[in-house]
């Protein structure tokens, strides 16, 4: 490693390896975090969870300064469902796999990683995308849509990604961000492109974000899933004003495309917060639409730890039968759930 690096210094590109020793980190970080609550599908079951607020996870994440503004970068994430001990995601590190470099011009990174559309969803969904709780996660759902083209759903998570961004995810300004997947099947079945362009202030952030998938039945037949949002949301003091409208279409036949309209208020109070979001799913030509409320309360006792309280009531209208908070609706039945929880989390 030292011959490699003494070599280095006398290339062209020397000011990428700095000529000397870099420093790097390495960082062991997670989430536990599970509830406890009630599910009213067609009964009423009790159930301890996983991830009320967050889903728990563990995961290593690096950086090494190669000098001239250029870092390596990595990150491994695996999830796990607290209530068991299992593995999610198939296992392994299901949730995040990628190495990238970073610079002055924007930050590459290949692997499986998140959708565009993710981030920009997350920024402003009150609930983070939280797969048991947020009236967000609507407009990822192919309830009512033919079977065998159940993938209009538009993807959250990808693999053999590569990953381009410009700007900082929490900083103000404008940001980019444009991906890509080629598919490795026989035909186009797999591809995926997407991007992001959002803009962040003092006090608002305003962002669209568009992503195609090639899908299909098999090898030789291809359909287009799309994806469009634009979202925003505006602060004042201690209150957020939250508001989003997402499509998502396909031309498969027997697919229909849904809307979601979502809109959100938080109200912070010290170590207090407040939540509380609607969201209406639209399927056109349809009688499967939903409405969602979802309420929430969080109680910091420490920068790590939350204390938190979830109730939601999900209306699937016609022969609509879409689950939230773990529920168990069977198919073309129209029935509503309700959930409550009672949880902890802790970041480490």
């Amino acid at each position: 490693m030292k011959i490699a690096r003494q070599i280095l210094c006398f290339l062209p590109f020397a000011g990428l390896a700095h000529c000397a020793w870099a420093q790097s980190s390495v960082q062991i970080y997670g989430i536990a975090d599970v509830y406890l609550g009630p599910v009213k599908d067609t009964r009423t079951t009790m159930k301890i969870a996983d991830g009320g607020i967050a889903a728990s996870r563990l995961g290593f994440r690096g950086t090494e300064d190669l000098g001239g503004g250029w870092q390596s970068v990595f990150n491994l994430e695996m999830g796990m469902n607290l209530d068991d001990g299992s593995f999610t995601l198939g296992g392994g590190f299901g949730r995040m796999a990628f190495v990238g470099l970073k610079s002055p011009y924007g930050t590459v990174e290949m692997g499986r990683g998140y959708a565009p559309l993710f981030y920009s969803m997350q920024t402003v969904d009150l609930f983070t995308m939280n797969v048991n709780w947020s009236p967000a996660q609507l407009l990822s759902k192919s309830d009512g849509q033919g079977a065998a083209f159940a993938p209009i759903a538009p993807p959250m998570r990808l693999s053999n990604l590569v990953r381009y961004r410009h700007g900082d995810l929490s900083g103000s300004g404008f940001r980019f961000e444009l991906a890509a997947a080629p598919g490795e099947g026989a035909a186009t079945s797999g591809r995926f492109v997407g991007g992001t362009l959002s803009y962040r202030a003092e006090n608002y952030y305003v962002s669209y974000s568009g992503q195609r998938l090639n899908t299909g039945t098999n090898s030789a037949v291809s359909y287009h899933a799309d994806a469009h949002l634009v979202n925003g949301k505006y602060m004042m003091g201690p209150v957020t004003l939250s508001a989003m409208y997402g499509v998502a279409d396909a031309d498969a036949p027997g697919t229909f495309k849904s809307t979601l309209t979502l809109l959100g208020v938080t109200w912070n109070l010290g170590e207090h917060r407040l939540l509380a979001e609607f969201g209406r799913r639209n399927v056109s030509n349809s009688t499967r639409d939903n409405d969602m409320l979802t309420l929430g309360y969080d109680y910091n006792l420490s920068k790590r730890t939350t204390l938190y309280a979830r109730t939601l009531r999900l209306n699937n209208k016609g022969q609509a039968a879409i689950s939230m908070g773990l529920a168990t609706v069977p198919a073309n039945t129209g029935v509503d759930v309700s959930a409550m929880a009672l949880g902890i989390k802790h970041n480490f």
